[in-house]
């Protein structure tokens, strides 16, 4: 597996998930509490691979999908891992107003 893609139901509007993932703040509440992040749109480049988001209306609700992609081998296990942590935080983030950021 070269791309790890995951998703997660979020008791959230598109429009506040949209703002967890674009603004300083929101990644600082749900991914890493240092966070240095441009506030704009567009894939993410990491380590010479990219990470793509989307959000989709679930009526009441909002799903999120990621695409960690462009590994050159199999996608490492424990990024796998860490994403599934971090799509839990963001999920607490956005429903309780607290994330678990590293």
């Amino acid at each position: 597996m070269n791309a790890i893609k995951d998703e997660v139901r979020v008791k959230a509007s598109v429009a506040s998930v949209y703002e967890a993932l674009t603004r300083q703040a929101g990644y600082r509440g749900w991914w890493n509490n240092l966070a240095e992040v441009p506030e704009s749109v567009g894939g993410q480049v990491w380590l010479g691979t990219t990470l793509a988001w989307r959000i989709e209306d679930a009526g009441g609700a909002a799903l999120v999908f990621l695409e960690h992609a462009g590994w050159k081998d199999a996608a490492p296990d424990a990024v796998a891992q860490g994403w599934k942590h971090f799509l839990g935080s963001l999920r607490s983030y956005l429903e309780t107003g607290t994330g678990l950021p590293w």
